[in-house]
């Protein structure tokens, strides 16, 4: 394609060459050089032709030049244009986000201003709805917090970590106080300056369920106490911090509600809760707010009590028992409680935490031993006692399996006719070191563990099955067997059945077959023991009371229970001798015995005069050392076959 200046070159060139070659051809015809003059306006007019020529070049190149820069003027301010649109959509956009956002939001100069805040952190803070703006932003943080926070603040200023985190406790304005987890990160602003862009959410809530979360795991949910695991740490912080000071102490103190399971039996569970709830209050206002009170379990409480000798524990205790065993009302009934204590003083010869708590365990044991409402401080040779009763219940788990056990057969007389009307089985144990051991000894031991229900059951099977082979002699039939019972037993859910196939086994007559408690027993758990007396009774098995007198409170239930008969403590026939008053308790015993149907028999019988004295007053049965001391199988097979007079039994020499 020709542009117009080209146009104007080609046809300037050919006027040129025509005037040219014109001038020349009309000199030549006309042979008249004059006509040549023409010849250099022609190139003059050629020359002015091309420098018209490039100018009008020049002026298209300028023309061209400024319309590429007008339109790159253009495409820049359109670019220009979409730039400041975009980030224009964007600020708005952000700001939008920003206000909208369902966390707190907060835009922060690198100096601690507040630039910006959303709603949310309005809220969160309780701020007006001014805002913060050019407020320091640390002022709602609380002071325990500041450090680390500032801490990590410069952190992410100086390094390109993108952002960091932190949990703490923020102030608000109203002057309530929030939980809440914090990140951050750094942003240009609009002027490039870099700001701190906060996202704060509340978690105040999780933060009261973790607290409470931790609470109960080192609480007693009944009592609100310390539990077991909290007691043993605080343990460990007081030992710890007496073994670093000089003239530092600390005691334990382990106590335990002596009858509580008679109150959860008499009353229900939900009653004795409530008692554990007033004793956990009672024990929170006797110690100090520095002493640790806990409860471990059941009615067992202990306290750590700070700052305190063995010399001063003793009126502290005796201050908190005088406190503790005021009446209870519980219910709208009224329950007194007696406390066994045990106390053990840290000291420096302890090495480990777990000895102290140990040795108030045994001292609370030696309490117990000596009776309800007793409090006892350890003693170092209490642990070797202690030991030695360990060692004794090892050696009756293992007597079990090697049959070391025996029995032997107390005579028990009828007082008028004087023959031989049963035996008492009672039991022996033949020690391969130690010899004969009484069970005065190891049964009280054997009744604190399940050890007693099998050896209960030895018991009563051996003892049984020496009834049936006794039995089996014609001049034997109406023979029977009394077979001391304890608490644990009549507490086994099996012993019920275990009675049943026993009898199954041998065969004897149920009616031959007396299992003894003690009055105390009935005290102690009355409706459970009744359940299974009466279930006793249905299978046609005797139940007799021993020790009879020595406790009140089964007077109350006497007429409920489905008893066969009394058995007179020794205690009261000892002292026959010594005056009418003794005499006319065992009249009354007696007559109360008469009153209800029930046999009466009188142990610990030594002489002729008791026994007189007793027939006089109508008791049925008697047993004692004049009748005859506990015989072993032989000897009491040899009386059986023998006359059956008093006198005779009296004589009888193969006692054991």
């Amino acid at each position: 394609m020709i542009t117009r200046e080209r146009f104007f070159q080609i046809v300037s060139l050919f006027l040129g060459i025509v005037c040219l070659a014109g001038s020349v051809a009309f000199a030549i015809y006309h042979n008249n050089y004059a006509f040549l003059f023409f010849a250099p306006l022609s190139i003059a007019g050629f020359a002015v032709n091309q420098l018209l020529a490039k100018y009008l070049r020049l002026a298209r190149d300028r023309r061209e030049h400024l319309s590429r820069h007008v339109a790159e003027v253009t495409t820049h301010l359109d670019k220009q244009n979409t730039l400041n649109a975009t980030i224009l959509e964007r600020e708005a956009q952000f700001r939008a986000a920003f206000e909208s956002a369902s966390v707190g939001a907060l835009l922060v100069s690198t100096t601690g201003k507040i630039i910006q805040t959303n709603e949310a952190i309005r809220t969160m803070l309780a701020i007006d709805n001014s805002g913060a703006d050019g407020s320091e932003f640390i002022q709602f943080i609380k002071p325990e917090y500041r450090d680390a926070f500032l801490l990590e603040l410069a952190r992410l200023a100086n390094d390109d970590r993108g952002s960091v985190s932190l949990d703490f406790e923020m102030t608000r304005e109203d002057g309530g106080s929030i939980w809440v987890t914090w990140s951050s990160s750094m942003i240009p602003g609009l002027d490039g300056t870099p700001h701190f862009l906060f996202h704060i959410s509340d978690i105040s809530e999780k933060k009261r369920a973790e607290e409470q979360l931790l609470h109960d795991a080192f609480h007693d949910a009944l009592t609100g106490l310390s539990n077991r695991a909290l007691f043993i740490d605080r343990l460990d912080v007081a030992f710890r911090r007496s073994s670093r000071k000089i003239d530092s102490y600390f005691a334990v103190v382990y106590l335990d509600l002596d009858r509580f399971k008679l109150v959860n039996d008499t009353f229900g569970h939900l009653l004795g809760d409530e008692l554990l709830q007033q004793i956990a209050s009672r024990l929170t206002s006797v110690f100090r707010e520095t002493d640790t009170v806990a409860r471990l379990g059941g009615d067992e409480f202990a306290m750590i009590v700070d700052d305190v000798t063995t010399e001063e524990i003793s009126g502290f205790v005796e201050r908190a028992v005088s406190e503790l065993s005021e009446t209870y009302t519980v219910d709208g009934r009224k329950i007194d409680a007696t406390f066994s204590i045990g106390i053990a003083v840290w000291n420096r010869d302890y090495e480990r935490f777990e000895h102290i708590l140990r040795d108030a365990d045994t001292a609370l044991y030696q309490a117990k031993r000596r009776g309800r409402a007793q409090w006892v401080v350890f003693e170092p040779e209490m642990q070797e006692a202690v030991s030695r009763l360990l060692r004794l219940e090892t050696d009756i788990r293992d007597a079990l399996e090697r049959k070391e056990f025996l029995l032997v057969y107390q005579p028990i007389v009828h007082l008028d006719a004087g023959n031989l009307a049963g035996f008492e089985a009672l039991i022996r144990w033949q020690h391969p070191i130690r010899g004969m051991i009484s069970p005065v000894e190891f049964i009280p031991l054997a009744e604190g563990s399940d050890l007693i229900v099998k050896i209960g059951r030895w018991v009563l099977r051996e003892a049984c099955m020496q009834l049936r082979e006794w039995q089996s002699a014609k001049s034997n039939t109406d023979i029977w067997m009394s077979v001391n019972a304890s608490c644990r037993q009549f507490q086994d859910p099996d012993f019920i059945n275990h009675v049943g196939e026993v009898l199954q086994e041998t065969g004897i007559p149920p009616a031959t077959l007396k299992l003894e408690i003690t009055e105390t027993m009935m005290v102690e758990n009355t409706d459970s023991i009744i359940d299974t007396m009466t279930k006793l009774n249905q299978m046609g098995v005797r139940i007799s009371i021993d020790d009879f007198g020595t406790g009140y409170s089964s007077l109350n239930n006497l007429h409920r229970l489905p008893l066969s008969s009394l058995k007179i403590d020794r205690s009261f026939i000892d002292q026959l001798a010594e005056g009418e008053d003794n005499r006319q308790i065992v009249k009354t015993i007696v007559a109360l015995a008469k009153t209800l149907r029930l046999e009466i028999i009188a142990e610990g019988i030594e002489t002729q005069d008791q026994a007189f004295q007793l027939r006089d007053l109508e008791c049925g049965y008697g047993q004692g050392y004049l009748f005859g001391r506990p015989l072993n199988r032989e000897a009491a097979t040899k009386l059986l076959s023998a006359p059956s007079a008093t006198n005779e039994l009296v004589r009888t020499p193969m006692a054991v």
